[in-house]
């Protein structure tokens, strides 16, 4: 039983038992506001490590698949002796050639280029050129390598549309007893024996990009056979090289178009890929041929395509492909072998007469200068087309001294000296 005393002991332990809890909570709180001081002060030791920067706004808006699709692929920058690789969502990298340096980051799309940032603050800035390249700020060129096929239909389907507009805004009623595309007469006819029998091996071998080779005593009788089934079979032309060895022997190669690259045939593969694109390519600047123009426009329609679609080679740019069909319908830089090659090309798809002219630009002075251009056939005359001088980028399809090399009459065409 308790008494009294007892009570009043429990009372004093309950009295004292408040105050101290509440000094208790006092002390907690108060070391808490201690340390949450003592973290707002700043850290007094260095940190080591490579200076980085701010991780990117994961709220900016995703960039345009459709618009970045024309600057994808390989691009060789020779200012910087670089090369400039795109990819599809837009990162990129570029290596230095002469310290193996690389630079990789973000592409950004501007109104007239691309911007490329590095992750160590390096911008690069280029703006488009033409429909075919890119230029630096001080006006150097970057050299497409490769692109996508999505960037290769865009180009094409700009160049059709252009080459439809001057077409249809000024069209010319005159003309229309242009002539058929006539074959030149086979080259195999003009050929040996010996010769015709390597042309029909070679010919097979060639669909099926198998390897030839012929040793030093045949090799010129080989060279002779090459050059005339390149000349009546202009497909082979664009992946078919003949070249010669050291020890005077002959052999095929295979060659990508558009690549950088040789085969020897053992990428038979890559190659149809891409001369697959070509023939779409074609497919689609035939495809939209004005049927009911004049034969005169429809000469035109393509000589307009071409030059909307290709820069003039006047820097070498472009390789092997600059010198061939390939350059002047696709590829983007087209010497005047190339334009020249093209347009015939083109007009032996859509039957149109054509010829492919060599000789040479004979100036005021005398002074000749090596050139090719294309002779057509309208009615009982006969024209001169030669697309290297239209496409110099004075003039436009809308400018009367555009047609000064358009549509000449061969006997007015004083400086055009054929071989």
């Amino acid at each position: 039983m308790r008494t009294v005393s007892d009570r009043k002991g429990g009372m004093t332990v309950k009295r004292l038992f408040v105050p101290c809890l509440l000094l208790l909570i006092f002390l907690l709180f108060s070391a808490c506001d201690g340390d949450s001081a003592a973290s707002t002060e700043p850290v007094s030791e260095p940190v080591s490590g490579p200076e980085t920067t701010e991780a990117p706004d994961s709220t900016a808006a995703p960039i345009d698949t459709d618009a970045l699709a024309e600057y994808v692929g390989v691009w060789d920058y020779p200012a910087e002796n670089r090369l400039l690789c795109i990819e599809a969502d837009g990162s990129w990298t570029m290596e230095d050639f002469w310290h193996g340096t690389p630079l990789a980051g973000q592409l950004e799309l501007t109104g007239d280029g691309i911007s490329c940032r590095a992750a160590d603050g390096t911008v690069l800035s280029f703006r488009a050129s033409g429909n075919a390249g890119l230029t630096d700020g001080s006006g150097s060129a970057l050299i497409r390598l490769t692109e996508t096929e999505a960037a290769v239909r865009r180009r094409t389907a700009y160049a059709v549309s252009f080459a439809l507009s001057v077409v249809r805004q000024s069209p010319h009623a005159g003309g229309s007893e242009g002539s058929p595309y006539q074959a030149p007469l086979a080259r195999f006819e003009a050929l040996s024996k010996a010769q015709q029998a390597i042309y029909d091996e070679l010919l097979s071998r060639a669909a099926l990009m198998e390897t030839l080779d012929w040793p030093a005593d045949e090799a010129e009788d080989a060279a002779k056979a090459g050059t005339a089934l390149l000349e009546d079979y202009p497909e082979y032309r664009l992946y078919l090289q003949l070249v010669p060895g050291r020890d005077g022997s002959l052999k095929t190669v295979y060659r990508l178009p558009g690549g950088v690259q040789q085969s020897d045939g053992s990428e038979p593969d890559q190659i149809r890929a891409e001369l697959a694109i070509f023939d779409a390519v074609c497919d689609e600047v035939i495809s939209h041929l004005p049927a009911d123009a004049s034969v005169y426009d429809q000469y035109r329609y393509l000589t307009v395509y071409l030059c909307a679609k290709t820069e003039p080679n006047t820097l070498g740019l472009g390789g092997t492909d600059a010198a061939l069909a390939y350059g002047a319908i696709e590829g983007g830089w087209a010497t005047a072998e190339s334009c020249a090659r093209g347009f015939a090309y083109l007009c032996r798809r859509a039957n149109l007469a054509c010829e492919i002219v060599t000789g040479a630009l004979v100036a005021a002075d005398g002074t000749q200068t090596p050139h090719v251009w294309n002779r057509v056939e309208i009615g009982s005359r006969t024209r001169i087309i030669d697309l290297a001088r239209i496409d110099d980028g004075a003039f436009t399809p809308f400018d009367e001294d555009w047609y000064e090399a358009f549509w000449v009459p061969e006997e007015e065409a004083a400086d055009y000296q054929s071989n």
